[in-house]
């Protein structure tokens, strides 16, 4: 059925938690870790390659730090036609065109990852958390994982009073000089988040 359908019905055999009523931090993260599971089950050599397809749920501060070398994921664009400039040496063309036929593939993975994500976070969250989000015409479909899953933390997750002491501690917590500054802010920014959701100013007066 070609490389999209076949990943996303791969990933349809995955299955998530279905949250019921208002959803807690602790439903939030188990959501994100079954989510990590079933994308990290089919390989990619995108983003260093161990993590298989983490990386589209992820933020980059997170991903970076959980794959070896400090390796990031990037998306990758439609590759389109093979190209007409392709070399003339039969040996060199026919590499060039293996490496594009290889990077549709990733490109074609990639869609249906996404895709089949989607439909488990659909299938696992009430419905009233997405309806901000849900396009009447395209669904979820103009948006990233990562892209639905913010939107779930401030708009849908209801913080435990723990999880916000904790939160508030690790704001405090000072830059150490073995992190990369961006991924110390990024982390930084992504407390902040939860903290506004739960109504806590970064910064009370």
């Amino acid at each position: 059925m070609g490389v999209v359908q076949d990943t996303r019905e791969m990933v349809a055999k995955g299955r998530v938690t279905v949250i019921d009523g208002q959803m807690t931090q602790e439903d939030f993260s188990k959501l994100v870790q079954e989510l990590c599971q079933i994308g990290s089950s089919i390989p990619t050599s995108i983003g260093g390659g161990t993590l298989g397809h983490v990386g589209l749920i992820l933020n980059q501060a997170d991903y970076v730090l959980r794959s070896k070398g400090g390796v990031s994921f990037d998306m990758p664009k439609n590759p389109g036609p093979c190209p007409a400039t392709l070399s003339a040496d039969p040996t060199t063309r026919e590499r060039e065109m293996a490496e594009h036929k290889y990077a549709v593939k990733e490109y074609k993975q990639c869609i249906g990852m996404q895709m089949g994500l989607q439909d488990l976070i659909i299938q696992a969250v009430p419905k009233e958390h997405l309806a901000g989000i849900t396009d009447k015409l395209l669904g979820l479909s103009q948006l990233t994982i990562q892209e639905i899953l913010n939107h779930l933390v401030v708009e849908g997750v209801d913080l435990e009073d723990f999880v916000v002491e904790d939160l508030m501690g690790k704001m405090m917590e000072s830059w150490s000089i073995n992190e990369l500054p961006a991924v110390y802010f990024d982390k930084q920014d992504e407390y902040e988040e939860h903290l506004i959701k739960a109504g806590i100013a970064r910064n009370p007066i």
